[in-house]
C-alpha cells in the first residue's frame, strides 16, 4: 500500500511540474473571471476535500480510543458526510477531543457548502445561472459591473471636458485683444 501512495504523490508532482507558472496563472485568472461557471466544481471540490480530510483525521484520532464507535474508514466517511450535510443522524460520533474539534470544523464547513449549493441551485432555477442569450447563442461578454459602468462614465466625462478645454483654448488663441489689452 505504501507503493501506491508513492505513485499518487509522483503523479501529483508530475502534474504540478506540467502546469508551469504561466499556465497556473492563466487557470487561476480564468477561474476568477468565470467564477460563476466554476461554482459547482469549486463547491464540490471543497466538499470532497473537507470530507476526505475530516474522515482521515477522525479515523486516526478515534482509532486510538477505547470508547470510539468510528472504527473503520467507511464509518469515518459516513460520519463526515452526515455531518457536512447537516443531517447528523447520531449513529456515528467522535468521542475524542480531536474528533470533536474536527466535528465542529466539519459542521461550520457544511453550513457554508450547503449554503453555496443552495444559492447555486436557486440561481439555476431562477435563470441567473445560464450564460446564453434568449436566441440560443452564447453571450460573448457578461453585463458590466457597477465599477465598469463608473469607469465608463468617468472616461466619457473626461473626454467631454478635454474637448471643451480645446475649444476654449482655440477661442482664446483666435480672439482679438480687448481694449484693455490693446492699451497695455
Amino acid at each position: 500500500m505504501a507503493i501506491l501512495r508513492l505513485a499518487r504523490l509522483s503523479r501529483l508532482t508530475r502534474i504540478y511540474r506540467l502546469l508551469h507558472e504561466q499556465n497556473r496563472r492563466e487557470l487561476l485568472d480564468d477561474m476568477i473571471a468565470r467564477r460563476s461557471q466554476y461554482a459547482v466544481i469549486i463547491t464540490t471540490l471543497a466538499a470532497a476535500i473537507v470530507l476526505m480530510t475530516a474522515s482521515i483525521i477522525v479515523l486516526n484520532a478515534e482509532s486510538r480510543s477505547d470508547t470510539a464507535n468510528i472504527t473503520t474508514g467507511g464509518d469515518a466517511i459516513w460520519w463526515a458526510f452526515v455531518t457536512i450535510s447537516t443531517v447528523g443522524y447520531g449513529d456515528q460520533y467522535p468521542t475524542t477531543t480531536v474528533g470533536r474539534l474536527i466535528g465542529v470544523c466539519v459542521m461550520i464547513a457544511g453550513v457554508g457548502i450547503i449554503g453555496a449549493l443552495a444559492s447555486i441551485m436557486a440561481s439555476i432555477l431562477v435563470g441567473g445561472g445560464s450564460s446564453s442569450s434568449s436566441d440560443g447563442e452564447p453571450e460573448t461578454s457578461a453585463a458590466p459591473t457597477s465599477v465598469e459602468r463608473s469607469l465608463t462614465t468617468i472616461t466619457s466625462e473626461l473626454v467631454a471636458l478635454r474637448q471643451k478645454i480645446e475649444q476654449l483654448e482655440s477661442r482664446l488663441a483666435h480672439a482679438e485683444p480687448t481694449t484693455g489689452e490693446a492699451r497695455a
